[in-house]
């Protein structure tokens, strides 16, 4: 929700002072540089931090000076500019609002550790039509990445425009997923630390377990799945909600899916082997990513009655909470192979590939263990030196997953290069190549 001005009184906060000021009395500030007293927040090495959200501030950007400029789309303006610092705690969106501000303003955001540096913000305001003037402005849902640093730069839109801002930085509250009459639930019971999806954790469960999805009498083809997902933490390790999903094509061998969600969410429609099922390899046929609140299409052509493996889940591995989503699945049939359930089979011991790869901000890194063994799960870089271990101790039969964030055991960020994941359980080893493109 957008944070909303109050008018025609409003409270402003300015060093310590609080003054009411009628709408009518909005004059120009005095706009003639005070070097002696410029503020904190000049440039990015002097950048106020913003400690947690919600945080709100009210400055005075012409005792500053101008340092940056972008285009969000016109560019050009030399006003001056004050910055702010955060570092996002975990995946979310947020709002910046300029709205109360008495000036014509502009606001953008840089992300350098994400590749949004000078000339290529990650997000970028000119006028959001709120405040007094409607030149005010807002960045609305603007998604960050956990641990990542982020420069909010308060600026003015043309050469001379400086004044009075007021800057509130909050979380964006989830959008609503509703629920429509009638439709069935996923049934998943609550995420929990240290939680054992027995309901539909497909491979990724012991043994495997999928929910079909087949549509009821009175809407025959389709079905709507009111599901849940989220992250949680499995004896200390991240770890994410994983939904995996049957079902099978009509006559038509045509279906679409679509997914509407609270958070970012991805869906894949998987390739398996009919045969070997969880033992044999897994891939990723059709992928779908949706962000809050959109509804996107994926539609599939398959030889009718085909068995159809979709997979469901959050983008993020960690920080989430446990939200809404909507599948929506047209042209699907009741089951009717007698194979359409996984067995109960244990896959085997195996590396998996990482994904993504080539990587440019983390990678997943999937193993199954046929039995309980003591695993060593290393990254080596092409010098053969180790440089992070991901794993190293006694871990359960089933599948597991390990992140990689480009970084080392100390924490330092890796160049850009080849580098070789292997892995140690009992006496299997083997090792995958993942290419890091910073």
């Amino acid at each position: 929700m957008r944070h909303q001005c109050l008018w025609p009184l409003l409270v402003l906060l300015t060093a310590g002072t609080t003054a009411v000021i009628a709408a009518e009395s909005y004059l120009p500030y005095d706009t003639s540089p005070s070097p002696s007293e410029r503020e904190g927040g000049e440039v990015i090495a002097t950048a106020r931090t913003i400690g947690s959200l919600p945080f709100a501030d009210a400055g005075m950007t012409c005792n500053n000076v101008h340092d940056y400029d972008e285009s969000c789309p016109f560019t050009g303006s030399t006003a001056a500019d004050v910055v702010y610092r955060w570092v996002a705690p975990a995946p979310m969106p947020i709002s910046i609002d300029l709205c109360a501000s008495l000036f014509n303003t502009k606001v953008y955001v840089y992300d350098f550790e994400g590749g949004f540096g000078y000339g290529n913000p990650i997000a970028c305001n000119d006028d959001a039509g709120c405040g007094y003037s409607g030149t005010q402005s807002v960045i609305d849902e603007l998604w960050v990445t956990t641990e990542h640093t982020y420069f909010i730069v308060v600026d003015g839109f043309d050469h001379d425009a400086c004044g009075q801002y007021f800057i509130y930085v909050h979380e964006s509250p989830p959008c609503d997923v509703p629920c429509p009459p009638g439709a069935p639930l996923e049934g998943e019971p609550p995420l929990i630390n240290n939680y054992e999806d027995s309901h539909n954790g497909g491979c990724n469960s012991v043994p495997p377990v999928f929910q079909t999805l087949a549509p009821p009498f009175h809407t025959p083809g389709r079905i709507d799945l009111c599901s849940r997902a989220g992250t949680y933490r499995h004896h200390g390790e991240p770890y994410r909600d994983t939904d995996w999903f049957i079902c099978h094509a009509d006559s038509a061998g045509l279906v679409t899916c679509s997914l509407t969600a609270q958070f970012p969410t991805v869906l894949y429609h998987l390739g398996f082997d009919p045969e070997e099922r969880c033992e044999g390899g897994i891939e990723i046929l059709d992928e779908l990513e949706v962000e809050p609140c959109e509804t996107g299409t994926l539609t599939l052509v398959t030889p009718p009655g085909e068995e159809i493996w979709l997979w469901a889940g959050c983008v993020f591995f960690e920080g989430i909470p446990e939200y809404s989503y909507l599948l929506h699945l047209e042209g699907i049939a009741p089951p009717h192979h007698p194979q359409a359930a996984p067995g109960p089979r244990t896959a085997a011991t195996s590396l998996h590939a990482a994904r993504p790869n080539p990587m440019t901000r983390s990678t997943r890194i999937g193993f199954a263990l046929a039995s309980t063994e003591q695993v060593l799960l290393e990254i080596f870089d092409v010098t053969g030196a180790r440089v992070r271990c991901l794993r190293q101790g006694i871990e359960r039969a089933g599948m597991h997953h390990a992140s990689w964030d480009g970084r080392d055991d100390r924490g330092d960020p890796l160049p850009s290069g080849l580098y070789c994941v292997r892995m140690r359980a009992g006496r299997f080893a083997a090792e995958r190549r993942i290419t890091f493109l910073r």
